[in-house]
């Protein structure tokens, strides 16, 4: 009964996770470890192992729609790989007080972030856009009307990476306003972006967390399954769905992860 309702918990997960670019690790976590018992390293693992083939259903949807950045997503996946295999080995040395406070400190950031964000307001992930693109080597982006630094795309996806491999986020929390906010990428394209991040840093940051032994086979079948189909259910909807609606949408889903976090 308990992998039936992580099953349906996963579905739910993913059409709101491929509506938003967040990789479903942010509710799908949260409820391995506090309802499936799971230790919190484990339901990182689990997690990041079950949005694999979630990711990929959407983001091959997302691609036949033509709203991936395909430069933007290879840089950043490309520092991804390193960080999602060292974030790996650094989770073995965090505690689980430490791991619940980075969680809910940094979901409490962008529910706030993404909620009240104005245009002319200056915001961390903007700025921290702005420092990297600095960076040297510089390719101009179509989508985003002006140069990208390729160097300054791959250190955050080294920090992407790291941080997706500690929390089992994918990547997506990061990624999608980082492309809002920074890159001024439509919320569409940011979100069709990131889940295809998500799928190369998930798989990194999951074969990384295997080897380690950080897995549980029967909750991965059960949220993958579920997975897959709503990935594909969402990414049919992104297409209808109202821009603003992604952001509230998004603020609501942390919200609602840290709630359930909290009684770890």
């Amino acid at each position: 009964m308990l992998k039936l309702f992580i099953f349906l918990i996963a579905i739910f997960t993913a059409v709101i996770s491929a509506l938003i670019g967040i990789g479903g690790g942010l509710l799908l976590v949260p409820s391995l470890a506090t309802l499936a018992q799971l230790p919190h390293i484990h339901a990182v693992g689990t997690a990041l192992a079950s949005m694999c083939l979630f990711s990929a259903v959407a983001s091959y949807k997302n691609h036949r729609n033509n709203y991936i950045v395909w430069s933007a997503a290879a840089f950043i996946a490309a520092g991804s790989i390193a960080g999602a295999f060292l974030g790996a080995q650094i989770s073995i040395r965090i505690s689980l007080l430490t791991w619940k406070i980075g969680f809910i400190l940094i979901a409490l950031y962008l529910a706030y972030n993404m909620f009240y964000q104005k245009k002319k307001r200056k915001n961390i992930l903007a700025t921290v856009y702005n420092f990297l693109n600095k960076f040297p080597l510089h390719r101009y982006s179509k989508n985003a009307g002006h140069e990208i630094s390729i160097t300054g795309f791959i250190t955050f996806g080294i920090l992407v990476g790291i941080t997706s491999s500690i929390l089992g986020l994918g990547g997506g929390f990061l990624t999608t306003p980082y492309f809002m906010l920074g890159m001024r990428l439509p919320p569409k394209k940011a979100v069709a972006t990131s889940l295809l991040i998500i799928f190369i840093t998930s798989f990194s940051g999951a074969v990384s967390h295997i080897t380690l032994g950080h897995f549980s086979l029967p909750f991965w079948a059960a949220a993958t399954a579920g997975m897959a189909i709503g990935g594909y259910m969402g990414a049919g909807i992104l297409k209808k769905i109202p821009d603003h609606y992604i952001k509230i949408i998004f603020s609501i889903i942390i919200l609602l992860a840290i709630i359930l976090i909290s009684f770890k």
